[in-house]
């Protein structure tokens, strides 16, 4: 292989895990601050909810974590909206 070559080929893997760093920082700090405030609707003296809306929010979220970690290890994943 030209030294060329793979130093191109060096400095884009570079680049990439530099984005994955970039963007993983990112999305995973916006995930942890959007729990907390999905959280924060357990609040009973401003919200109610029954034990079934609760339930299929955290089941939902789970099924979410699941998915994501397909995903990070490159397995299918299947795309839906979700909604209460």
């Amino acid at each position: 292989m030209h030294i060329n070559t793979f130093m191109y080929i060096i400095f884009n893997m570079n680049r990439k895990e530099e984005k994955f760093v970039e963007l993983a920082e990112i999305r995973v700090n916006r995930a942890l601050h959007d729990l907390k405030l999905i959280g924060n609707l357990g609040n009973k003296s401003r919200y109610i909810s029954s034990t079934q809306q609760r339930n299929k929010i955290i089941n939902s979220i789970k099924k979410a974590v699941k998915e994501m970690e397909l995903n990070l290890n490159n397995q299918d994943q299947e795309n839906t909206r979700w909604k209460l």
